[in-house]
């Protein structure tokens, strides 16, 4: 699996975009995505899925020195978990 995270700091909280993309003979069956211990999505797939992107707008707060952190768990066909997690400071 391959993860991809990307955040953008907003007036009123931060735009997140999180996506996967299964490797070679892989298959997504659920992603889960946290923002600071928060649960933002819990999505099941049907049989076959490669990737899964979404953009998640003006989520949580945002304030100079404010630690946060983004959690995304995919689960494989064969229910094997593996996550990727991005930790960044608002500037």
């Amino acid at each position: 699996m391959t993860f991809t995270a990307t955040h953008t700091r907003r007036f009123i909280g931060t735009d997140i975009t999180a996506t996967v993309n299964a490797g070679v003979k892989e298959s997504i069956a659920a992603v889960t995505v946290t923002y600071d211990g928060e649960l933002l999505e819990e999505q099941e797939f049907a049989d076959g899925t490669e990737s899964y992107s979404r953009t998640f707008a003006q989520v949580g707060g945002s304030s100079p020195g404010a630690e946060h952190t983004l959690v995304v768990t995919a689960v494989d066909a064969g229910g094997a978990p593996h996550s990727a997690t991005t930790r960044w400071s608002d500037g």
